[in-house]
């Protein structure tokens, strides 16, 4: 039978009877309904290897268990909201789920391996009715034009067509827990977590949201609660309040405030007592506008201060305000060098809340560990101090919420209402999120690495079993984490990968600082990155000139904090390298940061804290450079290409 988001399903009895020309046909519509192309001569082959494959192995099968008649078999299964990723097969059993990927190829290529490793790892996390296989969803690559090869990379099982049979007898024999609803799999539904751009579309074309059971176990709609209630009580009261919702890389702080502004503005009457969103990260704001196609919806802070800070200005008309990574708003030196005021930004965002007619609310989303720019390191200490500022000039007196762990941060507001709801502590970006931002924190945390007694290397030593720990964790749950030291091997693995997948995400990103990188084709250097147009970079087509996936282009840390790639590829450069036990990092002597070396290392934690499907860590071959890459691959990250393996590893650690 035919279907809307498959090419054919049926049982293997009605498979094994159906003429192939039948089944090819419905092939040919269903790619067309998707595409809105016609397929060409090689997808037609390609459909008619898998199918001759698939035949003759399920008549085996049939000889040998007469029950496997009863099996239900599905062709190209469209991923919902995944725009051309479908799985050629799957095959479902009564005790097992089998997903197939066929490759006309004899040899193995990494991205088809993690391509098939992915697409079960989302049918699990995002299919309603795969769970009812309790864990027995087995990945299976085929290549079609290999002969006697079985082998395993991890959960993909890696066949020639002629053992396919026996890999899928042996497994099945092996999973004991019976499903005797097998055609009910079709009626469940694909929900994919979307990313921070993909869930403002959603959001702004009134779509329901998914119902991840990641996102709501998250936070987000607790916090989201919380804040509305906080809104509502400070307008019915007449009051004013700070809210500070707190979060790690990826937690879902910006979608909170995204949805905050769409929700609480649909509930007003005739569009009264507006909120705003506002963010100091200027291309998080352009590629939200370019993928919205609105200019309101989200604002930069600096032109919102500018235009309501000058003399004799009017207020704004939204008594909420929503700063998106709040704790890297402008001190007052930065604030005087960049919009001549002697008043930080905390103080300017209170200033114009303490103005407001009858009440006003402040919503602070807080990164952690992300401070990048010179002038953002005062942190959340200033808000403090703006509340004592309003306090003393304007005699206005805020009500701060905040999470637990920092209630004692704002003692100048009127009352601490402390609430766990306002820390968000799981990462959406990734599917094992945690495990890659403790891997992150703690590959870069400057008290690792310090001198001890038992010498420089010691500190590191220990941490070594730790990160690979971690590592594995992230591999076996379908993240890839991969260092090259070529950069036209990760390229092509990108490509590879997401070939037939053209809403994916791939590209370049880069210190800003580091000096090596251009003489080996990553473009970071100011004059040429500043071309860089951030909306079409993160959200046009592949075959857009402007596109990530066309890998010519490079986004800095500056350029890609806040947002997310599927696959980046994290070019490491001079600026940072590991050397004597410790992290080094190259400093101007012209820096005029507090802290030029946490700057330095947070921008690495935000490169490599972007990926929602893994990362490949790119390492030019460069002498100061190998250290570092030895480091890493000690530290679990797998070589793209099996002779960038370090031969002589600096420490010997064993796991």
């Amino acid at each position: 039978m035919t279907g809307t988001n498959y090419g054919w399903a049926g049982s293997v009895s009605d498979f094994l009877q159906t003429p192939q020309i039948e089944i090819v046909e419905a092939l040919k519509a269903h790619y067309y309904q998707c595409t809105g192309e016609h397929a060409n001569d090689s997808h037609q082959t390609a459909w008619v290897d898998t199918l001759k494959i698939m035949q003759k192995n399920l008549v085996d099968i049939k000889l040998l268990q007469s029950s496997s008649a009863d099996w239900f078999i599905v062709f190209e299964f469209e991923l919902p909201r995944e725009r051309g990723r479908r799985p050629d097969v799957i095959l479902l059993t009564d005790t097992a789920m089998f997903v197939l990927e066929f490759k006309g190829y004899a040899y193995i290529e990494t991205g088809h391996v993690d391509q098939v490793r992915a697409y079960v790892r989302d049918l699990v996390a995002y299919h309603s009715t795969t769970g009812a296989y309790n864990g027995a969803v087995v990945p299976i690559l085929v290549l079609a034009r290999g002969q006697n090869i079985r082998l395993a990379q991890g959960t993909v099982q890696i066949v020639s067509g002629n053992f396919l049979a026996d890999v899928i007898s042996t497994l099945h024999a092996r999973c004991h827990v019976k499903n005797h609803s097998i055609p009910v799999w079709l009626t469940g539904e694909y929900q994919p977590l979307p990313s921070l751009v993909e869930a403002a579309r959603i959001i702004f074309r009134h779509e329901p949201f998914p119902q991840i059971k990641t996102a709501a176990s998250s936070g987000i709609n607790d916090a989201l609660e919380y804040a509305m209630t906080v809104a509502k009580q400070a307008e019915a009261k007449h009051e004013r309040h700070i809210l500070f919702l707190t979060g790690v890389p990826g937690a879902g702080k910006t979608l909170v405030g995204i949805r905050f502004v769409y929700e609480y503005t649909a509930q007003q009457q005739g569009g009264t007592h507006d909120a705003v969103m506002l963010s100091g990260n200027g291309p998080l704001v352009k590629v939200l506008q370019h993928a919205l196609k609105n200019r309101v919806f989200v604002q930069d802070v600096h032109g919102f201060l500018k235009e309501y800070t000058r003399p004799n200005a009017k207020l704004p008309h939204e008594h909420i305000v929503i700063y998106d990574e709040a704790q890297r708003a402008w001190d007052a030196a930065r604030s005087a060098e960049k919009r001549n005021t002697t008043r930080s930004e905390p103080d300017d965002f209170l200033i114009i809340g303490s103005k407001q007619t009858d009440w006003a609310m402040m919503i602070a989303l807080i990164g952690q560990g992300q401070e990048i720019h010179l002038g953002e390191e005062a942190g959340l200490s200033q808000w403090d101090d703006a509340l004592a500022f309003v306090h003393e000039h304007y005699g206005t007196r805020w009500i701060a919420h905040a999470p637990p762990r920092l209630g004692t941060v704002f003692p100048s507001a009127v009352d601490v209402i402390q609430n766990p709801h306002l820390d968000l502590d799981v990462s959406l970006r990734a599917h094992v999120a945690a495990d890659v931002q403790n891997w992150v924190a703690l590959l870069l945390n400057q008290t690792i690495a310090r001198l001890v007694e038992d010498g420089p290397t010691a500190a590191m030593l220990s941490t070594l079993p730790q990160l690979h720990s971690y590592a594995q964790a992230m591999t076996t749950q379908g993240y890839s984490l991969y260092i090259t030291r070529e950069l036209t091997t990760a390229k092509a693995y990108a490509t590879t990968r997401y070939a037939d997948a053209p809403d994916k995400r791939y590209g370049l990103v880069a210190s800003s600082k580091a000096k090596c990188l251009m003489q080996f084709g990553v473009p970071n250097e100011f004059q040429v990155n500043r071309m860089l147009r951030e909306g079409p970079w993160f959200n046009d087509d592949a075959d857009s000139l402007h596109s990530c996936r066309q890998m010519t282009s490079v986004a800095t840390e500056f350029q890609c904090q806040g947002l997310e790639l599927d696959m980046p590829i994290v070019c490491w450069g001079d600026d940072v390298w590991y050397a004597d036990g410790a992290w080094q990092t190259s400093v101007s002597s012209r820096s005029h940061a507090r802290d030029p070396r946490k700057l330095r290392l947070n921008a690495y934690r935000v490169l490599l804290s972007r990926g929602r499907d893994g990362m490949i860590i790119y390492v030019p071959p460069i002498p100061l450079l190998n250290e570092t890459y030895h480091l890493l691959f000690q530290a679990g990250c797998r070589p793209l290409d099996p002779h960038d393996q370090p031969t002589e590893p600096i420490y010997a650690a064993t796991y």
